[in-house]
């Protein structure tokens, strides 16, 4: 009787244990599935390459841009809530912070800005190709940068103002509060404008401008630039320190406060930097990166790569996720406090998932805020409910077991064991391992979208880039479609590939030539293709320099079209008169 007793009460102290267990799982239960009804990572089929992409303040709008000219709406569930086309690629998209406006910029030269239904509610035209969009964080004001070298600001109601820079703006950065815009040139100059139209200040970079970023308050502002400089300007556009990565920076990002600021760079890395210019840390991805984009607190980092991968880092420089997609990923970005992350594909895909860490992190708080709100006193009486009820269900089934009468049955003969089932064999079928999908994507990315439609091939070195430029400005505004890197080399594209089969394809080359085309290892090898090819080259000369004997064997008893003196544009007309009698004789 006692040993009867005696495991009764084991059995009795076991129940409690399993009580206060299950009241103790239960709160981190409900607390769990609470926060898992937020977790709606999606993606997002739109049969168009999506290139550009924007997340809402609050992460529960989408919007994106396409080469195909789509302008697409998504909410936090991945439903679509409309699409409009434009009438050119739309290589650029603003939001904003509660998803009520949507601004785009198209290479068709027109701003659109829609409200959340879809309801276009004005679009200006600009002089050519728009580079920038973006929007205040209540959606008062829209601002965009162009081809034409215009800053334009806009409200609800449409243009307010244009402020001339002389060149391509490539990048503008506007802060939540819309108060100033800080634009980027071709040509390497930065501008900062306040919202009345006045000029804050003017400085200058080495190299084209790529991305600019600024600080909510305007103290800090940091630029990258195509020659791999990373530069931090001051609130009155001094340079505060310089740093150099090992190729073209594609985009920047900085914190609200301007205390860090990340550069993702051609050359696979990502950089992370405090505002005192220290190196934090450096990723490296496995390809070139693209679009970046940073909380407002620093705290997250997102990226976008040619490998198809989507970068998440925290502040501390760990790799919190790799998402990877079918192609590459060009615009990325997260929303305010860094918990929703979206990325563009040019797979035709739009991704959208939560930040893991920052998941596992809010069920925590979740758990202890439902704790902390039943306060000690109540997780005790719920324990105690529960340990009551357990008890009470012990001594029920005990009293119940004492009325039955005891039944005598034969003893059951032991039944043997069924022997264990043979191991299911597997559908015979084909597989695909992860490293047979890498490289399809890799394979996808190197097909050219382009090829064999262009008259001309212009051949320069980086130093000549804004000669290089307006020379295709003044040629294809004669109708001689011309073909010139990097504008022509989609993301995805293997770049030599691509160079070497735009060359093959084009009718007439032209070399810019300076003094710094002799150091130039790229115009020597382009410059080989199409002598081998027997393409007809044209060197368009603009510095009085001597050639040095590998120029000489390709060019010096070629006809040469100088433009050392000014005007510019008298040369690139004689240039143009001269590609069109040749493409006659061709």
């Amino acid at each position: 009787m006692r040993k009867v007793v005696g495991r009764e009460r084991v059995l009795a102290v076991r129940l409690i244990f399993l009580a206060v267990f299950t009241c103790l799982s239960l709160l981190m239960t409900v607390q769990m599935a609470y926060a898992q009804s937020s977790l709606t990572d999606w993606t997002a089929g739109t049969g168009e390459t999506l290139v550009a992409v924007a997340i809402s303040g609050d992460g529960y709008s989408v919007a994106a841009g396409s080469m195909e000219g789509g302008i697409f709406l998504y909410d936090n569930t991945g439903k679509q809530l409309w699409e409009y086309a434009a009438g050119d690629s739309v290589d650029t998209v603003a939001i904003s912070s509660n998803g009520q406006y949507v601004a785009a910029g198209s290479n068709d030269s027109h701003v659109y800005f829609f409200d959340r239904s879809g309801t276009l509610l004005w679009k200006y035209r600009a002089g050519d190709r728009i580079w920038k969009v973006a929007m205040s964080s209540d959606g008062a004001y829209v601002t965009a940068g162009s081809a034409d070298g215009n800053v334009y600001l806009f409200n609800r109601n449409g243009l307010q103002w244009d402020y001339p820079t002389g060149d391509y703006v490539m990048d503008i950065a506007f802060p939540a509060g819309g108060t100033f815009v800080v634009a980027g040139t071709l040509s390497g100059d930065v501008y900062k404008i306040n919202r009345e139209r006045a000029l804050i200040w003017h400085g200058s970079v080495d190299g084209a401008v790529m991305g600019v970023a600024a600080s909510a308050d305007g103290k800090y502002t940091v630029v990258g630039t195509d020659s791999g400089g990373i530069r931090l300007l001051g609130s009155s556009g001094d340079q505060l320190w310089s740093h150099t990565a090992g190729d073209c920076i594609w985009g920047v990002a900085i914190s609200s406060d301007g205390s860090y600021m990340a550069a993702s760079s051609a050359d696979h890395c990502l950089y992370f930097y405090d505002n005192g210019g220290r190196l934090q840390w450096k990723y490296t991805a496995d390809d070139r990166l693209y679009g970046v984009a940073i909380a407002t607190d620093g705290t997250y980092i997102v990226a976008g790569s040619r490998d198809g991968n989507i970068y998440l880092l925290n502040s501390y420089g760990s790799l919190v996720s790799k998402t990877p997609t079918g192609d590459s990923v060009i615009g990325v970005d997260m929303s305010d406090d860094g918990y929703y992350v979206t990325g563009a594909s040019a797979d035709e895909k739009l991704y959208y998932f939560v930040n893991s860490e920052l998941f596992a992190l809010g069920s925590m708080c979740l758990l202890g805020g439902l704790v902390g709100g039943l306060g000690f006193l109540g997780v005790i009486a719920l324990a105690l409910v529960l340990i009551v009820a357990v008890i009470g269900v012990f001594i029920y089934l005990r009293r119940r077991k004492r009325r039955k009468a005891p039944a005598s049955t034969p003893a059951a003969s032991p039944v043997p064991p069924a022997p264990p089932a043979a191991p299911e064999e597997p559908a015979p079928g084909p597989s695909m391992t992860a490293a047979d999908g890498a490289g399809m994507a890799s394979g996808a990315a190197e097909a050219p979208l382009l090829k064999g439609d262009r008259d001309v091939f212009i051949s320069y070195t980086t130093g000549d880039k804004p000669i290089a430029d307006a020379l295709c400005h003044g040629l294809e505004a004669r109708k001689i479609r011309c073909w010139i890197a990097p504008r022509d080399i989609l993301p995805g594209m293997d770049y030599e590939k691509a160079i070497i089969e735009a060359i093959h394809s084009a009718r007439i080359m032209v070399i810019v030539y300076s003094s710094r085309t002799n150091n130039s290892k790229h115009v020597v090898n382009e410059l080989r293709a199409g002598w081998s090819r027997g393409v007809p080259i044209v060197p368009f000369r603009i510095e009085d320099a001597p050639m040095n004997d590998v120029m000489s064997y390709y060019i010096s008893s070629t006809h040469w079209l100088d433009a050392i003196s000014p005007p510019m544009e008298k040369h690139i007309d004689d240039l143009a008169s001269t590609i069109q009698l040749l493409l006659k004789g061709n």
